[in-house]
């Protein structure tokens, strides 16, 4: 019906919304809302290190991973990923993605289907130090 957000997003904001009323119900005050995240800023937001966070995102953050196994996981998978890209652990590549296989989460099958449709140009591109000096 228009909603272009994922699963994972719905997920999180009903989770919030049952724990941030005392029965479960949506809350009628404007302060009382979840703030939605779009898919866009859902990423940023997970992909960044905590201490790279404002006061504000890093709250929101919190809240998010508190209410929502789903964005723990895809936190510690992405973070994990990062680390193998600056560290150029191209041994560590084909065991991370089928960790990520095993989770089940959608986000994650999808990320692992796009490197694995072009797994020699990634694994290269970990492997050899000139493909991404660019790198922090």
């Amino acid at each position: 019906m228009g909603f272009s957000g994922g699963r994972s997003n719905v997920k999180a904001y009903v989770a919030h919304l049952r724990k941030s009323t005392a029965n479960g119900a949506t809350p009628t005050k404007r302060s009382e809302r979840a703030q939605v995240l779009s898919p866009r800023a859902l990423r940023w937001l997970l992909g960044r290190s905590r201490k790279d966070l404002e006061p504000a995102e890093q709250t929101q953050l919190d809240q998010l991973l508190q209410v929502s196994e789903e964005a723990q996981t895809v936190r510690a998978f992405l973070h994990q990923f990062l680390l193998m890209v600056r560290e150029r652990n191209h041994q560590q590549l084909r065991p991370w993605m089928e960790e990520a296989l095993q989770s089940g989460l959608p986000a994650l099958k999808s990320f692992v289907a796009g490197i694995e449709r072009d797994y020699d140009a990634v694994r290269e591109a970990l492997r050899l130090p000139w493909s991404h000096d660019y790198v922090a």
